[in-house]
């Protein structure tokens, strides 16, 4: 018998796992494929590909992406953010900051991703 698909999505990271989630609402039938069976992500990049400035201008949006992380990978929080760019160029946003510890978050969304092998 041969199965379809409504979406395919290969690897991992915390966009795939915002992907799974959305799938599985929408009751959408998806093929989840994984380069290892077990293990970590490499690293993640990026996690949201917005303007940075658009983003950090609306504070509803930024409560909504600092609710993202788990509490157990916030190590510390900033109060104001000042970004470098590698043109010299410097942003500063007047709201606290979080510092994340990277291994754990990384950890908490391959936990996450797991889940989804059940469907």
């Amino acid at each position: 018998m041969k199965e379809t698909y409504e979406a395919c999505i290969v690897g991992g990271g915390y966009q795939v796992y915002e992907l799974l989630n959305l799938l599985q609402s929408m009751d959408w039938p998806f093929l989840f494929l994984k380069e290892k069976a077990e293990g970590y992500f490499n690293r993640m990049r990026r996690i949201y590909s917005i303007e940075g400035e658009a983003l950090l201008s609306c504070y509803t949006l930024i409560e909504e992406f600092y609710s993202c992380f788990p509490q157990e990978c916030i190590t510390n929080k900033t109060k104001p953010i000042r970004v470098y760019s590698p043109n010299g160029q410097v942003v500063k946003f007047n709201f606290e900051g979080l510092v994340i510890d990277r291994s754990i978050l990384e950890r908490f969304y391959a936990e996450k991703i797991k889940e989804f092998e059940k469907f």
